[in-house]
């Protein structure tokens, strides 16, 4: 599905196939957006195999634009998300509830500023609901950077939970990625956005 506000500009289209090709200028476009190591080639390879997950990228002509990860949250990640929110004063919503992630997405930097990122979280949220899932939940890098997500989870009226410093100080250091802000470790801070079901979606 198109927003209504990109029906008439939108040049892009959604494919969810993949080959090695775009494999790897998925991962070209999550190390130019999110750091190097942060999602690897093996991951999107995992992510490609397990049905519970969504990759979807935007395609413009020939070339690959962007890339989204979601999935149906586990319990174990629910658990995880609630026990941090708790942390920082924030009710439990998660758990016993059927949570889609918005894990990550990434447009290449001449595509931006085109809707993609925002179509890419919106077809994310459609396949997600056809999960059954009745909340949504992202954790935004506030980079400081041009064209970060926080503006468009805003747009898309998702609720700012929290915003916790140094959230990604501890994993870039135990899984060594590499931020584009502070190399490593990494101190920026993270937003929990929450949202329920999108009116876009009906």
């Amino acid at each position: 599905m198109i927003l209504p506000e990109f029906e008439q500009s939108h040049s892009f289209r959604i494919i969810d196939v993949w080959d090695d090709i775009l494999i790897k200028k998925a991962v070209e476009i999550y190390e130019q957006g999110l750091g190097q190591e942060y999602i690897s080639k093996e991951d999107l390879i995992k992510f490609t195999e397990n049905k519970n997950y969504i990759l979807i990228g935007a395609m413009v002509d020939k070339d690959l634009a962007g890339v989204m990860v979601a999935y149906p949250m586990s319990i174990k990640e629910s658990e995880k998300y609630d026990r941090e929110l708790y942390e920082n004063k924030v009710p439990q919503i998660l758990q016993n509830r059927k949570v889609g992630f918005i894990k990550s997405v990434a447009v290449e930097k001449e595509f931006r500023r085109r809707g993609i990122g925002t179509q890419l979280i919106v077809e994310a949220m459609q396949r997600l609901k056809n999960k059954e899932c009745d909340l949504f939940f992202a954790v935004s890098w506030v980079s400081g950077l041009p064209d970060s997500s926080p503006s468009v989870f805003e747009a898309l009226k998702f609720t700012n939970a929290v915003e916790i410093s140094d959230y990604w100080t501890e994993d870039s250091i135990k899984e060594k990625y590499i931020c584009p802000v502070d190399g490593n470790p990494c101190h920026c801070s993270a937003i929990f956005y929450l949202r329920k079901e999108s009116a876009y979606l009906e």
